[in-house]
């Protein structure tokens, strides 16, 4: 009896108290920071034709007359990349303002307004599922939690909290853990779209062309030998790779 005593106290002890309660308690992040991100990707390739890319020029007649806050992808791009949107509802409403604006101000029928339009409808479907994403992570990490409650060995990282998770919704845990993938693609002057992926392969052609021409490699001749051609191939690849923008 003293020795199952003893052995209670022991486990009460405050360092061992304070060190249950960080294993048990693994940090559950209020909002998933890739959240943002990931909802401007897809709005911005609703945009192939960069409408909305950069601020309205000030030659347009009436146009900041009419529109006291004008908003734009560029000012959304960068103020999602400095990290200024603690949660999508900044970025809605950002964007709202931007999709009000073209509305209120462009005809209905006109390239802009539709543009708009079609814009704050993928906005309303980014948001459901941005908050379905959220109840799951947040429930991962709960769901953990009460494990770990009675289970002190279990470990508290993200392969061990998500790892259920991970088997039905790769793509969720696949966006929270790689947020630096996300940040890039959002970085790049470029998103391919449906709309752009001619273009985009056209523009790499010609590109390809172009460092062919300029390597020192490439030497105007009616025949090459394997070799000179794998080294030409060689050259072009190499100079390519370092283009990341169209």
């Amino acid at each position: 009896m003293l020795k199952n005593m003893d052995l209670l106290f022991e486990s009460l002890h405050p360092s061992n108290v304070v060190d249950w309660i960080a294993r048990c308690r693994p940090p559950s992040p209020s909002f998933p920071p890739s959240a943002p991100p990931k909802v401007l990707l897809a709005l911005l390739k609703k945009d192939p034709l960069r409408l909305f890319a950069e601020p309205v020029l000030g030659t347009v007649t009436g146009y900041h007359e009419r529109v006291l806050r004008p908003m734009d992808f560029g000012r959304i791009r960068r103020r999602t990349l400095a990290g200024e949107y603690a949660s999508t509802k900044g970025l809605t409403a950002d964007v709202r303002q931007l999709c009000n604006n073209a509305i209120g101000f462009n005809l209905a029928d006109s390239i802009y307004s539709v543009a708009a339009l079609g814009i704050s409808e993928t906005l309303g479907k980014c948001l459901d599922l941005s908050k379905q994403w959220t109840k799951l992570i947040h429930q991962a990490h709960k769901r953990h939690f009460m494990q770990v409650r009675h289970d002190r060995s279990l470990r508290t990282d993200n392969d061990a909290i998500f790892a259920e998770l991970r088997v039905h919704y790769p793509h969720i845990v696949r966006n929270f853990e790689h947020r630096d993938v996300l940040r890039a693609k959002l970085e790049a002057n470029f998103i391919r779209t449906e709309e752009n992926e001619v273009a985009y392969y056209g523009s790499l052609a010609i590109r390809r062309a172009t460092c062919a021409a300029l390597s020192p490699a490439f030497l105007p001749a009616p025949t090459r030998s394997p070799a000179d051609a794998a080294a030409v191939a060689a050259a072009v690849d190499a100079a390519a790779s370092r283009l990341a923008d169209p």
